[in-house]
């Protein structure tokens, strides 16, 4: 579709309103570069849902008024004959300076992809993603954030869990500092009721970081559900 050749149209005074919008369908096939339209009579019946007839009758209006002008060409490959349609009136026309009117396609700058990211201002880094580093430890400014923001929160403790953590997945990220902040975010939020603390079970039993806590955690709950069915405890003497 060429802009400047619906802008044309649609300023045309053409006298008859399905002469027109026979004219701003040729204007939706206009190509800038070669300064034409060749839809077929069929194509522009579809899209006005005009009769074959009426189609050609409207543009037999449309080129006694001059707005539009025909010609026949005949394909090389298979013999058949293609109409083209130009547009007189806009052939002698050019987009003034400052226009809002765009271009031809000749004219304008060809785009391409290396030239469109050369333009793009990225900075170093920017799609670059790495793993955590064996070494690492939070930013001083991480730390004194975390102090100031969330200072119920074991900073050391949660660094040594945010370090172990990552280096076991090999999981990658832009930035380790805004990912740690957010670690720091999350566990400084409430427990639900009943779960013991992180740092529960930290002594274990072998299991890894935790494990002692959750075996506590699970024990009570199975200690709930038998006290609510009337059961014996497991600890319960009587119940042996």
């Amino acid at each position: 579709m060429s802009m400047r050749a619906h802008v044309w149209a649609v300023e045309q005074s053409v006298g008859d309103p399905l002469a027109k919008y026979v004219l701003l369908t040729l204007a939706d096939f206009y190509n800038d570069a070669l300064l034409e339209a060749w839809p077929s009579i069929d194509l522009i019946a579809h899209r006005t849902e005009l009769s074959l007839a009426s189609v050609k009758r409207k543009l037999e209006y449309l080129e006694s008024k001059g707005l539009i002008a025909r010609r026949q060409v005949k394909t090389a490959e298979k013999g058949w004959t293609n109409t083209r349609y130009t547009f007189p009136p806009l052939a002698h026309t050019e987009p003034s300076p400052g226009s809002h009117r765009a271009k031809p396609l000749a004219q304008a700058e060809p785009l391409t992809l290396s030239t469109t990211l050369d333009s793009l201002p990225l900075g170093p880094g920017l799609f670059e993603v790495s793993p955590i580093p064996p070494d690492w430890t939070p930013d001083p400014e991480d730390l004194a954030w975390a102090a100031r923001r969330h200072p119920k929160v074991d900073c050391a403790h949660e660094a040594e869990r945010f370090r172990d953590h990552f280096l076991g997945s090999g999981e990658q990220r832009r930035s380790w500092p805004a990912v740690f902040r957010e670690w720091v975010r999350r566990a400084d939020r409430p427990r639900p009721a009943g779960q013991p603390p992180r740092r529960a079970g930290l002594a274990g039993n072998g299991r890894g970081p935790g494990a002692g806590g959750r075996a506590e955690g699970n024990r009570e709950r199975v200690n709930r559900a038998r006290r609510e069915l009337g059961g014996p405890l497991p600890d319960d003497p009587a119940g042996v």
